[in-house]
């Protein structure tokens, strides 16, 4: 039976957006599961960087996965973490705990590495609040999604986990051709896209690859929950997941495009301070689009 897609409203804690509150059956398990079969770098925004990765090292060790933790701080050189990405360790999945803290060049090393490494990269960030983070443009293009996780009041989850060894992996990601997207529904997930790329607050709208990353995100979080079909309410979770950390947010309000049709600069200033957290764009948009009947 497919589970885990109600939507409830919680009270926000540790100033995390209430869209992201509101998903139930998106915990931390689900979103490393997410990131296993879609064979995609996340990353995790939390409170406490050291119970965050015990937990992601209990649940990657289901899978029999070798993996690594990488402490980045300012100091660190590409040589000090280079050895990680070689075939001889073996190594699945490489933690890289304050990532943002690492220099320009050590983030453009990491980025040549990954897009020719098989290894899943999981950085992790204590800013949990949405904003936008100083990572390399290149980094941010390969990294799939931004996961808020609390290890001192967990998203509660309703429905059991269905990926719980290597060999559920493996299924599930054999499935994943064959997980049908109706006409409808692509029309709906395109809406989306388009109206996200032509939102006042968006600068620079979407590259064109954020469609292919979307049906992925998609088709995942319907095998995670039982289904061989993606349906509207997994579409706008994989919105909310997916898209904040994909856009660009207007910073300057003598940007914003409706003040050359005589809007009042004021009334442009208040929308755009209470439209600077992507999280709450995106909520905005998926409100807006609504889903085929």
């Amino acid at each position: 039976m497919p589970v885990g897609l109600s939507l409830v409203i919680k009270e926000p804690w540790l100033g995390w957006p209430l869209t992201l509150l509101k998903i139930k059956g998106m915990d931390l398990s689900s979103a490393v599961g997410t990131a296993l079969i879609g064979r995609k770098h996340f990353l995790v925004s939390c409170d406490n960087i050291s119970d965050t990765i015990s937990e992601l090292q209990k649940i990657l060790k289901r899978f029999n996965l070798k993996v690594s933790v990488c402490e980045i701080t300012d100091a660190t050189q590409w040589g000090d973490i280079s050895t990680e990405f070689s075939p001889a360790t073996e190594t699945d999945v490489i933690i890289l705990p304050q990532l943002v803290k690492g220099s320009s060049k050590l983030q453009n090393c990491l980025y040549q590495n990954m897009i020719n490494s098989k290894i899943l990269i999981l950085p992790i960030s204590l800013n949990i609040r949405g904003t936008e983070l100083e990572l390399h443009e290149r980094l941010k293009d390969i990294i799939w999604y931004r996961y808020f996780h609390s290890s001192l009041k967990p998203i509660p989850r309703e429905a059991p986990d269905l990926l719980v060894d290597d060999k559920e992996l493996n299924s599930l990601r054999n499935q994943l051709k064959t997980v049908q997207i109706v006409t409808d529904i692509r029309r709906y997930m395109l809406d989306i896209i388009v109206y996200t790329r032509t939102h006042r607050m968006v600068v620079g709208g979407l590259p064109t690859y954020v469609i292919d990353d979307f049906e992925l995100f998609c088709k995942c979080q319907s095998l995670l929950r039982g289904y061989d079909y993606v349906i509207p309410i997994i579409v706008k979770l994989s919105a909310l997941w997916l898209l904040p950390f994909k856009i660009k947010i207007l910073n300057k309000v003598n940007l914003e495009p409706s003040l050359q049709w005589g809007s009042d600069y004021e009334l442009v200033k208040e929308v755009c301070s209470r439209m600077s957290d992507a999280n709450v764009i995106i909520e905005e948009v998926v409100a807006n689009v609504g889903p085929p009947l």
